[in-house]
């Protein structure tokens, strides 16, 4: 188990926001990337943040607001000047997706298919209090497969990693449809894999099983229709959570999909939440 693991060979390390367990240069290989979204990681978790999270990853937006709706925590890091997150993923990566796509597909034997969320001109220098703890994907093609490695700096096992499974999947699994290939092996590299002091309580309940977690299902997937990106088609699914776009005109007759994000039970269950809470 990972956070047997983590807590049993971690060291002590110290850190900006207090003590942490830390391990460093940790890969976590998930053969099965359509089952990233573990129900019970701790007490209270709950996945909608990470689908909301991906979908604004997907279609290449950033909403702090609807963020902060969902869990309030994360207005610790939004700017106090422009009230948004510094190092969001989505507006980094929107204008990278289509060329990469576009690469694998004219090229799918192509090394070069990476995607850069670590910008040194303006990360560099500090300062901010949400940089990107994601550094950048790489994308490769094998056997018919979109295999994806994700190298992060900096992953909180409790708070971080949970979501970015979630975000992350959503992000392979909507290109390996746009590319018509299917999802090969996920592969997350993390040079700082830690867990907070006030969490390690938590952390060692969990691997006792003293909250019987561990109970897994498989998070909605994108498909292509028609003649949509699956960035637009993102960004509708989106725009239907934050009902700016009527749910039935995001659907299609035959499947039942909104904007190609399956309808499943979880999918629904995030609508049901966000229109609930608005």
């Amino acid at each position: 188990m990972i956070l047997s693991h983590l807590m049993m060979k971690g060291v002590k390390q110290k850190s900006r926001n207090g003590e942490t367990i830390e391990l460093e240069d940790v890969v976590i290989e998930v053969e099965n990337p359509t089952l990233t979204a573990a129900n019970g990681v701790r007490p209270f978790y709950s996945p909608e943040i990470g689908l909301v999270e991906g979908l604004q990853l997907v279609s290449g937006v950033s909403d702090s607001a609807l963020t902060a709706q969902i869990q309030p925590n994360f207005r610790n890091y939004m700017e106090d000047d422009t009230g948004k997150f510094w190092g969001a993923y989505g507006p980094r990566i929107v204008n990278q997706l289509p060329i990469i796509v576009e690469r694998l597909r004219k090229d799918p034997d192509t090394r070069q298919a990476v995607i850069t969320l670590w910008d040194p001109e303006f990360d560099a220098h500090g300062g901010k209090k949400d940089h990107p703890c994601t550094s950048l994907f790489n994308f490769r093609i094998r056997d018919g497969k979109l295999n994806m490695s994700v190298f992060m700096r900096s992953n909180d096992a409790i708070h971080g990693w949970p979501f970015d499974l979630i975000q992350f999947s959503m992000l392979m699994q909507s290109m390996a449809a746009e590319l018509g290939v299917e999802v090969g092996t996920y592969s997350h590299h993390v040079g700082s894999f830690h867990i907070y002091e006030p969490h390690w309580n938590v952390a060692n309940e969990i691997i006792a099983n003293k909250h019987g977690l561990g109970d897994w299902f498989l998070i909605p997937m994108f498909r292509k229709i028609g003649e949509e990106t699956f960035q637009e088609r993102a960004f509708k699914t989106y725009r239907v959570v934050t009902q700016t776009l009527p749910w039935e005109d995001a659907q299609t007759p035959d499947e039942k999909l909104t904007a190609g994000l399956l309808l499943d039970r979880r999918a629904a269950q995030l609508v049901k939440f966000m229109r609930n809470t608005k």
